[in-house]
């Protein structure tokens, strides 16, 4: 699963400063641009203007002079007072790259001093008569130019004068680089200042945070955080002390409760395990001949749920659940109990019905144990190839509980004095269990059975009718 990209606090004040900064960098160089550009068209306008203003006398006062001596149709003056405009002109240049240039009416070049411009690259629209004020920004001869003509009414001439655009504003494009530049270099000593700022602001805040963590990742929360700053980030640091308190209480508030409920739990598990083990008792005192038969049959099953590699929960149930098997014969006349004889077919049907009692005494039970003893009770005696009671069920119909028990029942009957019979060895009983497989007993946990015979025998054993009375109740805790 993808993550939503997040930035941190100080990504996020950069990313918000820095454009501001530019922003603000940007708008400055753009104003300061554009005064400096107007600034340079007025003084360019008025050098212009004071030229073609200078030009005009110069012509103005050369004409006067013909025509106060009558000499304005004479050639050889007029010739004269061309050459005299275009010396004059030629004085006024300042730079290579100005030009001055004069038609006449027939769109004749009368005079043309400075650049050196061909006549391929004279714009047509020079040799028109002026009227007015023209001002000119175009590219003359493949060179961007600006300049301004006007009309002479006293010889009948347009005059340009124009110059190279870059030597007027060469200084504004020099200043719109510098600008980048100081743009960039600002921007990037803005980001080291941004981040170093950021960096040494905010690192209060991570200490604290990392401190946070470790509280809480912990548990600890004897621990306290260290208000560094008296600052916001301090009170958060005071804030988060005085839940901490609040949560230290809670906390040693819920050890107490957990340890009291643990105490509790282990003196109910104690109490009801007595309690199993008096009820277990009933059965082994209502019939004394089997002595310490429960006991046996509860070890016998625990070991076969654990071999069957069932929770330690179901293990330590069967431990508890398989002494019950036999409790429903509290509900059997003695007479038929003590019997040393065989039964008769009547008192066989009284002595099957002790599976029904023992199941009706438990099954309403609320305790997990009591209800898998009233299951247990009800199914030990059925059998894998359906020839038990009390209902007959085969194979893996039967619960798994009474498969175990009815097998661990058996083996301990086998294997103990009874009124009716002796105990048989330890290996023939083993013998007769593995010749009843797939026939009383489920085949897998016959073979669990038999390949653990060495832990079998410790239990019977240990749990002999003949042990002390200390291991029985060891036994049985």
């Amino acid at each position: 699963m993808s993550r939503k990209l997040r930035f941190g606090l100080s990504i996020r004040l950069l990313l918000f400063l820095i454009p501001v900064s530019i922003g603000a960098l940007v708008v400055n160089s753009v104003i300061q641009g554009m005064y400096a550009e107007r600034g340079v068209e007025r003084a360019m306008t008025r050098l212009l203007m004071y030229k073609s203003e200078d030009l005009t006398r110069h012509i103005d006062n050369q004409w006067s002079l013909l025509l106060e001596n009558g000499l304005q149709n004479d050639p050889a003056y007029t010739e004269s007072l061309r050459r005299s405009v275009r010396t004059y002109a030629a004085t006024m240049l300042r730079s290579d790259g100005e030009w001055i240039i004069a038609f006449d009416e027939d769109g004749i070049v009368q005079i043309s001093v400075g650049a050196r411009i061909p006549d391929s690259g004279i714009p047509e629209d020079f040799s028109a008569i002026v009227e007015g004020e023209v001002w000119l920004n175009e590219v003359i001869a493949g060179e961007p130019r600006v300049g301004y003509g006007f009309f002479l009414p006293s010889l009948g001439w347009s005059v340009f004068i124009t110059d190279i655009k870059k030597s007027y504003y060469g200084d504004i494009a020099l200043l719109r680089w510098n600008s980048i530049i100081m743009i960039a270099l600002t921007t990037v000593l803005a980001a080291v200042f941004v981040i170093v700022f950021i960096n040494r602001s905010l690192k209060p805040l991570r200490d604290i945070i990392s401190d946070m963590n470790g509280i809480m990742v912990n548990r600890d929360f004897s621990q306290r955080v260290k208000p560094v700053q008296n600052d916001e980030i301090g009170e958060l640091a005071r804030e988060f002390n005085l839940m901490s308190d609040y949560l230290e209480k809670a906390m040693s508030r819920l050890k107490s409760i957990a340890h009291m409920e643990a105490e509790a739990r282990i003196e109910i598990r104690d109490r009801e395990r007595e309690t199993l083990n008096v009820l277990s008792l009933i059965s082994d005192h209502k019939d004394p001949e089997t002595a310490r038969h429960t006991t046996r049959v509860g070890l016998y099953a625990a070991l076969l749920s654990e071999l069957r590699g069932d929770s330690r929960e179901e293990v330590d149930l069967m431990r508890w659940a398989a002494p019950l098997h036999d409790i429903g014969k509290v509900g059997i006349p003695d007479a038929i109990l003590m019997q040393s004889t065989s039964l008769s077919e009547d008192q066989q049907k009284i002595m099957k019905t002790h599976v029904l009692i023992g199941h009706s005494v438990l099954k309403n039970s609320k305790s997990p144990i009591l209800r898998a003893g009233a299951d247990i009770a009800l199914s030990h005696h059925e059998r894998w190839n359906g020839s038990g009671y009390p209902s007959g069920p085969k194979g893996t119909d039967i619960t798994i509980r009474g498969r175990i028990t009815g097998l661990a029942d058996v083996f301990d009957a086998l294997t103990t004095v009874r009124p009716y019979k002796e105990a048989w060895p330890f290996e023939q009983a083993m013998d007769w269990i593995r010749d009843n497989r797939d026939i009383l007993f489920d085949p897998e946990i016959i073979d669990l059975f038999l390949q653990e015979s060495g832990r079998v025998e410790q239990i019977l054993n240990e749990n002999s009718d003949d042990s002390p009375e200390e291991a029985r109740y060891s036994a049985l805790t």
